[in-house]
């Protein structure tokens, strides 16, 4: 249950979405926002493109910058096996779910999806939601960290 003081700190920043009419500006708004509600090291949103797996990643950690644009290849071709992925993929359920959910912590080390992708940003944990499926692509705004808690 939510208490008045954090019903009315998502209200308003519902508030600053809504008036986010920039549509090019919304996945850095969207990332302000989550990063607000879900106490994390990073939060992402991302948009999945179905046809080739085209992964867009917007988040708020500079430090991750570099990595992530030389790894996002790993992501994209391993897509196949986040278990976050395909939980949303099979049930279309845009409620929050964790990496932890699906997988033990060697499990998913021992994907390649971590490996080549997860390992060099130090994620370890992993909490996501998603939006409703577009026409050919879906988004997902997610939280990580490399300490247990999410």
């Amino acid at each position: 249950m939510l208490s008045s003081k954090d019903a009315a700190k998502v209200m308003g920043l519902l508030q600053q979405l809504y008036q986010q009419t920039n549509l090019a500006k919304l996945p850095a708004s969207i990332v302000s926002v989550l990063a607000s509600l879900v106490p994390s090291d990073a939060a992402a949103f991302n948009v999945i493109y179905d046809d080739d797996h085209r992964v867009e990643i917007t988040h708020n950690a500079p430090w991750l910058n570099c990595e992530v644009a030389r790894r996002t290849w790993a992501l994209e071709r391993h897509i196949d096996q986040h278990p976050l992925e395909n939980f949303f993929h099979q049930t279309g359920s845009p409620e929050p779910v964790r990496i932890s959910d699906f997988l033990s912590r060697k499990k998913f080390h021992d994907l390649a999806l971590y490996q080549e992708f997860y390992k060099s940003l130090g994620v370890e944990y992993q909490i996501s939601a998603f939006l409703r499926p577009m026409d050919k692509f879906r988004i997902g705004r997610r939280g990580a960290t490399a300490a247990k808690g999410l």
